[in-house]
């Protein structure tokens, strides 16, 4: 079986608020707390902004170790899946495509070059996980007559 990268980056945020993609970038996750639009009478539970940084590149080891202990392979062979992965979303964005990552996202270049995340997880928060949007009506008394 192919080790699934995009689904080690995913699987990873749920549980870390920073994902390095060495050579590429990191995904980090923002805590956005419950909302409340008290206009609309709409309530969002917690959940998590997903973004790209580009600067941060540098192995801190956490996607190697996560493919290594789901698929046992050894640290050359983790090491040659992420650089394997990257070298084709490198290329596939250099063709100014965007790389679709499953119940996430998608990178993308704008027209400056630059690399940008577009989250499509609604919630990504596992505190929050399963909790919908709901509308609130503010509840009257009934007068007594």
């Amino acid at each position: 079986m192919k080790p699934d990268v995009a689904a080690a980056i995913r699987d990873l945020l749920f549980e870390h608020d920073e994902v390095v993609i060495p050579g590429l970038g990191a995904f980090e996750a923002t805590y956005l707390p419950a909302t409340v639009d008290h206009v609309q009478g709409h309530l969002m539970p917690p959940s998590r902004k997903i973004s790209f940084n580009a600067s941060l590149t540098i192995d801190d080891g956490r996607l190697a170790a996560w493919l290594i202990e789901r698929y046992g392979l050894s640290a050359n062979e983790a090491q040659e899946v992420i650089q394997q992965y990257v070298q084709e979303v490198k290329d596939q964005l250099a063709r100014k495509e965007s790389w679709e990552l499953p119940h996430l996202g998608k990178l993308y270049r704008d027209y400056e070059g630059n690399y940008r995340f577009e989250q499509r997880a609604t919630k990504f928060q596992v505190a929050s996980f399963g909790l919908p949007e709901f509308d609130a009506r503010p509840v009257v008394a009934a007068t007594p007559e």
